[in-house]
């Protein structure tokens, strides 16, 4: 047999297996937007298969083949080294690294005030035109049911939620429509103002905020958690200095305008609310519509 026929056939079939426990565990999800699963899956079956044709080299080998092969590598040893180092080395993260959400550590480094104060156009504007491109409606499943993942809504469905927004007598960010409303909201702000609304989402802090404020935050993942992007509300709430970064939180409060260093943001003022364990699916993923 040959070794090297060998090793490739080994790192086909982890990487086949290692795939195949994401999508059986539901922690593909922490990793993709669910509109990329089917092509996940796609490249699970193509690693099996590839895994197939190169036992088939192993145990019928072709002499001729072989020969040339072992003089084309032996001429180029560092080449290949280099290759599979590159091949080896994320499959190596993945399976021996334990999977982390996101949390408020990378909000302040990617700048969450940023994501706040683009309420007029900008990033609420960018989001808008990806949802209506490629990205996914998700539910909070628990445990994770891949198939909720899947739902999408035609562009009649999503303009009726819409048109109806302004006239709801109290908004829910629930996991389906967060991004759109939140897109709504910072957009016409004053058109809110006073409108009670219900979320949940992780505390986060920035320098220079009383100990009365925090932002509820939720990350977005559009293709995939690299480029993960933060979106939330400042928030008011009495005795907010007991709730440590990172604490998941469902409230239930009235929007106000808040101004912030220049900038005039909806903020939400809390009435109620409390501490839940983080969702087990913690990120968003943007509507995604069928279009006709």
């Amino acid at each position: 047999m040959k070794l090297q026929q060998v090793f490739r056939a080994v790192i086909l079939f982890v990487f086949a297996v290692f795939l195949i426990q994401l999508h059986r565990s539901g922690d593909v999800f922490k990793l993709i937007n669910p509109a990329y699963v089917t092509l996940s899956k796609i490249a699970g079956i193509l690693f099996l298969i590839l895994f197939v044709a190169q036992l088939y080299q192993i145990f019928v080998p072709n002499s001729h083949h072989y020969n040339h092969q072992h003089h084309h590598h032996e001429a180029s040893r560092f080449k290949g080294f280099i290759s599979y180092f590159l091949i080896i080395l994320p499959l190596f993260i993945g399976i021996t690294m334990p999977f982390s959400t996101l949390d408020a550590s990378i909000a302040q480094k990617k700048g969450m005030m940023v994501s706040l104060e683009s309420s007029g156009a900008g990033q609420a504007q960018a989001m808008q035109q990806q949802s209506q491109k490629n990205s996914t409606i998700v539910s909070d499943p628990n445990p994770p049911d891949p198939d909720l993942y899947s739902n999408k809504m035609n562009k009649q469905q999503y303009d009726s939620l819409m048109d109806q927004l302004p006239n709801l007598p109290s908004v829910e960010l629930n996991e389906q429509m967060y991004t759109a409303y939140y897109q709504a909201i910072h957009n016409n702000p004053e058109l809110y103002a006073g409108k009670e609304i219900k979320l949940t989402g992780f505390v986060y802090r920035e320098e220079g905020f009383s100990t009365n404020q925090f932002v509820l935050g939720r990350f977005v993942i559009t293709h995939c958690v690299a480029d993960a992007s933060i979106v939330g509300f400042l928030a008011n709430l009495e005795g907010a200095e007991k709730f440590a970064e990172d604490t998941w939180m469902e409230v239930t409060g009235a929007i106000y305008l808040e101004n912030y260093q220049g900038n005039i943001l909806p903020a939400i003022k809390i009435t109620d609310g409390h501490t839940i364990t983080e969702p087990q699916q913690p990120y968003l993923y943007p509507v995604s519509m069928k279009i006709r």
